[in-house]
């Protein structure tokens, strides 16, 4: 959800979208399919379920982690560049990301290595000024979230 908003919960007017997709989820498929939907909290339940629809046995993964927030006595600029149109409209000041990598063991024993790639990735935006006293000055963040599974081929 949404930071330096001043009612976390949602009561706010500006978390109404979120209200109504935790409580109605986009996407939610017939029972049969058995798609939960997306949800606002969870946004990385749907990689589960795609795990799970697939029925994939995972042999061994490789997980990466990127972010932004860490820095080092090389790394000690603004780690994020924008376009000049995103940096005054909805500037980026964040990022993080997950990869997972995993080698799938195959149905029918063969020594043919498959691969699947599930990755999660969080921009934080910012623009709209906060309405939290606590915040005064600041912009709210808004957090963008990707996801996707991808199968080598």
């Amino acid at each position: 959800t949404p930071e330096r908003i001043q009612n976390k919960d949602y009561t706010n007017p500006y978390l109404k979208p979120y209200d109504h997709f935790q409580t109605s989820p986009f996407g939610k498929g017939p029972a049969n399919i058995g798609f939960p939907g997306l949800f606002p909290k969870d946004a990385n339940a749907i990689l589960k379920f795609a795990l799970s629809k697939f029925k994939l046995r995972v042999k061994k993964t490789t997980a990466l982690h990127f972010d932004t927030k860490y820095r080092n006595k090389n790394l000690t600029n603004t780690p994020i560049s924008n376009i000049p149109f995103v940096q005054r409209e909805a500037n980026v000041t964040e990022m993080h990301a997950d990869f997972w990598i995993m080698e799938l063991e195959k149905d029918d024993g063969s020594d043919t290595t498959e691969f699947i790639m599930q990755y999660s990735q969080t921009v934080y935006l910012e623009f709209f000024e906060s309405d939290d006293k606590d915040e005064k000055g600041k912009l709210i963040r808004w957090p963008h979230v990707s996801i996707n599974t991808l199968r080598k081929t």
